[in-house]
């Protein structure tokens, strides 16, 4: 069980270090094409340094999980429901805010 904690902290320490990778990558030709940001995209990956942060509490919980005797199985769902959860939402919020400025919005009536 305590293998299956590690592996799932790792999963969300790479998927965090690829979203600042491709938040870093998208801001830089961003900057080149110029243009207002939409706002949801000047929250998500102007600032991108959080991203690199994010699994701090993941670990922090793995450690304290790796501590214990015997890892039970609900305590093993729970961390992997609140960590499968928090990776799908960063995931899902770095591409919507990556693709915003690429799409248009114009509405015709």
């Amino acid at each position: 069980m305590k293998a299956f904690i590690w592996l799932l902290t790792a999963a969300m320490a790479v998927l965090c270090c690829s979203c600042w990778a491709m938040a870093e990558l998208v801001m830089r030709s961003l900057r080149a094409l110029g243009g207002p940001l939409p706002n949801f995209t000047a929250m998500i990956l102007r600032p991108h340094g959080w991203l690199l942060l994010v699994p701090i509490l993941w670990v922090g919980y793995a450690v304290v999980l790796s501590l214990r005797k015997e890892v039970s199985v609900r305590a093993a769902f729970l961390f992997g429901g609140t960590i499968g959860f928090a990776m799908t939402s960063i995931a899902c919020a770095v591409v919507v805010a990556a693709a915003l400025p690429y799409i248009s919005l114009k509405i015709a009536y």
